[in-house]
């Protein structure tokens, strides 16, 4: 678990009543160590044990938090196969005003990928179900030649500034092979984008949620 707002009182007696933000160099540093209590280093060892012939399978609702980016983008370059799928849902939310804004987290987690160089043919876009947000938090290893399931990182953490020193969450890391395989099998399946899409007739939504649901009851009834 991190600290995160339920601490918030006694955040202020550490710190202050200012944001990280509003702090300069180590006052900073030690103020976002202290909310995130190592949940974000936590995240970064799970990626940084993965070796070169391994596969990690990463599926995220919020990416854009850079460290973990960038361990994704030194899995690659070290020999890691590296597959994400991210919430790229066109949902086309509006103002208080009611313009339209630039599709959330979408745009953010697309310019996170191509910030740190993540190659495009290991990313996924999940754009079905565009009234329905794809809240998926979870990395499974697969190791060696065989391409085993051994490890599963899941939990309530977004891969965001809020959601590691903001929001209070939590990580698992969870060492055990039946259950990194159940979230493998569950990977492959929203690696095809399931569910109703744009221009589907209602007949046709309906059917494809049903669909999706059936599959993933399938996986763990």
């Amino acid at each position: 678990f991190n600290r995160g707002v339920a601490s918030s009182q006694a955040y202020t007696r550490e710190f202050g009543n200012k944001k990280p933000s509003q702090l300069k160099g180590a006052r900073q540093a030690a103020a976002k160590e202290w909310l995130s209590r190592q949940l974000d280093d936590a995240i970064v060892k799970f990626i940084a044990d993965a070796a070169s012939g391994d596969t990690l399978l990463c599926c995220f609702y919020e990416f854009r938090y850079q460290p973990v980016a960038e361990a994704l983008k030194e899995a690659v370059d070290r020999g890691v196969d590296v597959r994400l799928i991210v919430d790229a849902k066109n949902n086309k939310p509006k103002d208080k005003n009611g313009k339209v804004q630039e599709a959330f987290p979408r745009g953010e987690n697309l310019a996170m990928i191509k910030k740190v160089g993540l190659p495009k043919a290991s990313v996924f876009l999940r754009e079905a179900r565009t009234n329905a947000i794809q809240h998926n938090k979870f990395m499974v290893l697969l190791k060696g030649q065989q391409q085993k399931p051994a490890e599963v990182w899941t939990g309530s953490t977004n891969m965001s500034d809020g959601g590691i020193h903001g929001q209070t969450n939590v990580g698992h890391w969870v060492r055990d092979e039946e259950t990194a395989k159940k979230f493998e099998v569950y990977w492959e399946l929203l690696k095809a984008d399931p569910g109703g899409r744009t221009g589907d007739d209602p007949a046709t939504v309906k059917q494809r949620n049903k669909d999706l649901r059936a599959a993933v009851e399938k996986i763990l009834p």
